[in-house]
């Protein structure tokens, strides 16, 4: 058991190691191109929207991960309920983020990158209630390629728009395709392993699962402040070039602390 397990997460840090350095280095380039003013505002943007990142998850990522993972004949009750619920939360949790930002100060196009950055958001996480199902039974092969194609996909598009032209607006919309492709393909997966489990909306079943949730949401909740408070904060006392500076730094930081969440989780 601990052979196969080491073989899993070891297959996992290698196809990350074999993508996500290229793009941190894509990314770097990006943000040159882009130009400080204006990657300080998307950074300010998708950080605000990090903030309250748990309203489109609830916990119920880590405790599917958890409750499946013990219990895995629970997937064909919690799946489909879970799953409509998800799509809800994705959906009307970028227009609480809009309202959220209006009244934070952002206005016009800040307001329409936020509610797109929150979608990317909600979509990400869309994606890891999948990945969940995948690591709870541990398919850890499947597991390991959903950890990476959204950013193989985001690499090809992110380099084409370099060797065009590149502004925020289309990098943000690279974001939004790259993981709207990597959902749909992940999705039609798990039909292809378990069939096809038409969505339900059995609110004893939601219910349960978020009560038994709410100590995973309040960890997102804490995670995401401490992690992401300092830029929205940077953004209003120092402005959008302070921002960019700080966050070209962080990204460093982040992403050898990348690597140490690959084995934790």
């Amino acid at each position: 058991m601990l052979r196969l397990t080491v073989k899993h997460i070891s297959w996992v840090v290698l196809l990350n190691i074999l993508i996500k350095p290229v793009w941190l280095l894509v990314e770097n380039m990006a943000h040159n191109v882009v130009g400080h003013h204006e990657w300080g505002q998307y950074t300010a943007l998708l950080s605000f929207a990090f903030l309250f990142i748990t309203l489109s998850d609830m916990g119920i990522n880590q405790y599917s991960t958890k409750t499946l993972a013990s219990q895995p004949e629970l997937i064909k009750q919690y799946f489909p309920n879970l799953l409509s619920f998800k799509v809800l939360l994705t959906i009307i949790y970028p227009i609480l983020m809009i309202g959220a930002g209006w009244l934070w100060g952002f206005r016009d196009q800040e307001l329409l990158f936020l509610g797109l950055l929150s979608l990317v958001h909600g979509a990400n996480l869309l994606l890891q209630f999948l990945r969940a199902n995948f690591q709870a039974l541990q398919k850890f092969t499947i597991d390991g390629w959903a950890s990476i194609t959204d950013k193989v996909l985001l690499v090809s598009l992110v380099v084409v728009l370099l060797l065009t032209n590149i502004d925020v607006e289309k990098f943000i919309l690279a974001r939004i395709l790259s993981i709207g492709i990597t959902v749909i393909v992940f999705y039609i997966i798990i039909i292809r392993l378990y069939g096809i489990w038409k969505p339900n909306w059995n609110m004893q079943v939601i219910s349960k699962v978020l009560k038994a949730s709410f100590s995973f949401a309040l960890i997102t909740v804490l995670y995401s402040i401490h992690d992401k408070v300092d830029q929205v904060m940077l953004e209003k006392l120092a402005g959008e070039v302070e921002t960019s500076l700080y966050a070209g730094a962080y990204r460093w930081l982040d992403a050898v602390s990348m690597f140490l969440w690959l084995t934790l989780t």
